[in-house]
């Protein structure tokens, strides 16, 4: 529907290149062909259409320099390109440098018109786009003060509209993020709260509409966050029993969108920290042999699933060719350390 409406628009505005509305909606249907070209592990096809994004926002910025709704395409359009650049492609430096510019344009949106919620809302997007990049590089400490930010801003929009459910969404999606960030610095304790209160949130909005899958995800995701807690403190069991419930939150997801590449990726990394969890059992000496190799067992078979989604998913996501990589040495040494237990490959 989306290519039928690319076709239409291209032939409207080839009679008649200064129709603003024209332009607008090609630049939202460029906009919407990348991301769904995005799920489906097109990363070619993504970036193409992000890239027109941009070009046409900018034609559209330059016939009329004053005018806000052209600003605002400008910094959505760089906004979606920065953040496709740096998880399809891995470029931090260029995404960072397109993010920038667009939280700038927002900012000053923003500044220009607090009431207006639309730039407020992508610039809460922004910061915690920009704060993902921060993330990838280590820099957990620029990460956990731009996620802030984002919350910050969330949070004064959702007590405009309490019943928003699209910022609720955000506002969650926020406090998971955070936890995350949290986590990487090791502070658990203040990581588990706002892991909790990310998945209250994502429950509630799934009891609220349950055919939407991206909330059951985002369960599967703030439950992986929450695992990963417990198994830093020493709790592989606890561990376990979380993710266990976080891939059936991904199943459920994964039945009403099975091609969508997102799922795909955020299953992967469940399966990667549950052959960890899996190995940490089996690393304990005090329980006996046979226990010992159930668990290298069941520790491959998650690692040797996350390899070969991620292997599918390489094309379109920087982070799982690296992730790959990890999770074939894991298999190697889950393969060993069977090897290495007597009567371990009974």
């Amino acid at each position: 529907s989306y290519r039928r409406a690319f076709t239409l628009l291209e032939a409207s505005l080839a009679a008649a290149p200064a129709d603003a509305a024209a332009q607008r909606d090609m630049i939202m249907t460029c906009g919407k062909l990348s991301d769904l070209l995005w799920s489906q592990n097109d990363a070619a096809g993504a970036l193409l259409y992000s890239r027109q994004t941009v070009a046409r926002s900018a034609r559209l910025a330059a016939r009329a320099p004053a005018d806000r709704r052209a600003r605002y395409f400008v910094a959505a359009s760089l906004l979606d390109h920065g953040y496709k650049l740096f998880m399809i492609r891995g470029d931090t430096v260029a995404a960072l440098r397109a993010m920038r510019r667009s939280v700038a344009v927002l900012e000053s949106l923003h500044a220009a018109a607090p009431a207006d919620p639309l730039p407020a809302r992508t610039l809460a997007l922004g910061y915690g786009r920009m704060a993902e990049a921060l993330e990838s590089r280590d820099d957990y400490t620029a990460a956990l003060s731009t996620y802030r930010k984002g919350l910050r801003l969330l949070q004064t929009l959702l007590g405009a509209a309490p019943r928003n459910t699209d910022l609720r969404h955000l506002l969650a999606f926020a406090q998971l993020n955070i936890a995350e960030v949290l986590t990487e610095l090791g502070r658990l304790d203040e990581a588990a709260q706002s892991a909790q209160t990310a998945l209250a949130s994502f429950e509630s909005l799934t009891a609220s509409d349950p055919k939407i899958a991206e909330y059951r995800h985002d369960i599967g995701r703030a439950l992986a966050s929450l695992a990963r807690i417990a198994g830093l403190r020493g709790q592989p069991e606890r561990s376990i029993a979380l993710l266990q419930q976080a891939l059936a939150q991904m199943d459920a997801a994964a039945r009403g969108s099975a091609r969508d590449s997102n799922f795909e990726i955020g299953r992967a990394r469940m399966e990667l920290l549950a052959g960890d969890e899996y190995a940490a059992l089996a690393a304990d000496t005090r329980r006996s042999e046979s226990r010992r190799s159930q668990d290298w067992r069941k520790s491959c078979r998650e690692y040797e699933s996350a390899l070969t989604r991620y292997r599918r998913l390489s094309g379109a996501w920087a982070a799982a060719v690296p992730r790959a990589a990890e999770a074939q040495k894991k298999i190697r040494g889950c393969d060993a350390a069977l090897a290495a237990i007597p009567h371990g490959l009974d």
